[in-house]
Formats: structure tokens, C-alpha cells, sequence
């Protein structure tokens, strides 16, 4: 069974972990021990990077805005106003 450690540095040439490679397998390893299976050496990379960065790239960070909450509500009023309307005439 062959098996390779790769270090991952970032641009400072801290080491953010290191991807292991197996047979059957990649696996990126943070140094505080977590570690996720990836499919190929670019996603170990970049779920490194993000971790990393303070970011958790298995959640979805992009939450919805108060923008985002007005939009719907004003659509909503209309899509009512509208039905009100055909429902009247």
C-alpha cells in the first residue's frame, strides 16, 4: 500500500495542513487533527484554505440580507394585489 504526505503552506509558508494520499483515497488534515476525505487534490486544497481562513466551506455562508427580505415582500404584495384584482373583475 503506497501512501504520500503532502505539506500545504500558505502565502506566509505557514503549513494549513497537509493532504494524504492512499490508494483508494485523498484526505486533507488540519494540524489541530480534523480531516475530511476529498475526491482529488484541488477540493483538499481548497477546503484547507477556507478552514483556514475562518471559513467553513460545508455551510452555506451566504445567508439572506435584509435586501433579500424586502424583494420578497414587495413581490409578495404585488402577486396578492394582483390575484385581488382578478378575483374582483
Amino acid at each position: 500500500m503506497m501512501q504520500k504526505l503532502e505539506d500545504i503552506t500558505d502565502r506566509r509558508g505557514r503549513s494549513i495542513g497537509c493532504i494524504l494520499f492512499r490508494e483508494d483515497m485523498i484526505m486533507a488534515i488540519r494540524p489541530n487533527g480534523e480531516s475530511r476525505e476529498c475526491g482529488y487534490r484541488a477540493a483538499a486544497v481548497y477546503w484547507l484554505k477556507e478552514k483556514d481562513a475562518g471559513r467553513d466551506p460545508d455551510l452555506n455562508a451566504d445567508k439572506p440580507d435584509v435586501v433579500d427580505y424586502a424583494v420578497l415582500a414587495v413581490t409578495l404584495i404585488f402577486i396578492g394585489f394582483y390575484i385581488y384584482l382578478w378575483l374582483r373583475g
